[in-house]
């Protein structure tokens, strides 16, 4: 493993390219996201990356420093970005940062998420938690889809709600705050269901109890 230093030399010396990544030619580009993750593996192989780009003038690209969820490698991702240099028109994240856009859920118009044959739509997602031990920090939940019983044997099927609620809560969050995630079919009385997109604020009010 080679230290954070040999990682921000060559993602410094490179930036401007790198930002330029979607107008690059599709050799070039493969070039650079080659030697990207070369250098990032060099410093942990357990870490990747993402870059956003910018949609609107005036926006910074910004490269996301992601365990992909594992916690033991946590550590690493916070030493590799506050050893981050400022590097001019660039944004440096530590962790996939919650992305999901609230307001929308709650009117019913955020956008299906399509994974194969799968489509689900957070808005339509609804949870529970499940009885757990008073001295535990994490919860146990189960999340119900009204086409569970349709996809229950698809593969996908678990990691595609991983993906959603990664998006609704962010990457360490998720793994703070949550211990196992159960699916089950929606039933016919969801009175008692709590939406999943609240699922941040309950864990905040849950959070609150305990101090």
């Amino acid at each position: 493993m080679k230290t954070s230093k040999a990682f921000w030399n060559y993602f410094t010396y490179n930036h401007k390219k790198i930002a330029n990544l979607p107008y690059e030619p599709s050799k070039s580009q493969t070039n650079i996201n080659r030697w990207l993750d070369r250098h990032i593996k060099n410093y942990c192989h357990h870490l990747d990356y993402l870059i956003r780009f910018p949609k609107k003038p005036g926006q910074k690209p910004e490269i996301i420093i992601t365990a992909n969820g594992n916690p033991l490698y946590f550590n690493y991702v916070i030493r590799l970005v506050k050893a981050a240099p400022i590097i001019k028109n660039w944004k440096i994240t530590a962790f996939i940062q919650p992305s999901a856009e609230i307001d929308k859920m709650v009117d019913g118009l955020d956008k299906p998420y399509v994974f194969c044959d799968v489509v689900l739509k957070t808005s339509e997602l609804k949870f529970l938690p499940l009885e757990h031990e008073t001295n535990k920090t994490k919860l146990d939940v189960i999340v119900y889809l009204k086409d569970y019983s349709i996809y229950c044997n698809n593969k996908i099927l678990l990691e595609a709600i991983f993906i959603i609620m990664q998006d609704l809560l962010g990457e360490k969050s998720l793994f703070d705050n949550l211990n196992l995630i159960q699916l089950g079919q929606m039933p016919d009385e969801e009175e008692n269901l709590i939406k999943l997109y609240e699922l941040q604020w309950y864990i905040d009010q849950i959070n609150k109890s305990r101090v």
